[in-house]
């Protein structure tokens, strides 16, 4: 993958916030507050079938349902969740994501899944920073 990709990771046109909550503890919570503080100018879409809003923006309940294709999706779900929505996200054309999950190195299963993040990202030229990767 070239460089020029990595723009969408640092200056995306759209976001997508995949796991954004209404909770303030919660890390879907904490991006969707700090992208709202900081002056984004594009679509910010939060993705949870458990609020019709989170913080006064309009959420979806899915990934089919949004508007656009995110060039940037933040993805802040367990990692045993990850790896069917990055596909997904792939698939439509989503040119990078970032993966907020902890405990992902902390088993063989994480490593795992990892790793098929991994070779999404490569198979589908979807960039990939998070979970203590850079694909």
């Amino acid at each position: 993958m070239s460089q020029h990709t990595l723009s969408a990771l640092f200056i995306p046109k759209s976001v997508a916030v995949i796991g954004a909550s209404s909770k303030a503890n919660r890390a879907g919570n904490v991006v969707m507050r700090n992208l709202l503080a900081s002056g984004f100018s594009g679509p910010i879409m939060p993705v949870t079938p458990k609020y019709k809003a989170v913080l006064g923006v309009l959420s979806y309940a899915n990934i089919e349902q949004l508007p656009q294709v995110p060039e940037l999706a933040i993805i802040c779900l367990q990692f045993q969740r990850i790896t069917p929505v990055l596909t997904q996200l792939a698939q439509l054309g989503c040119k990078a994501t970032v993966i907020i999950a902890s405990g992902v190195l902390a088993t063989d299963d994480g490593k795992k899944h990892q790793q098929q993040w991994q070779d999404i990202a490569e198979s589908m030229g979807i960039r990939i920073l998070g979970a203590n990767s850079l694909a």
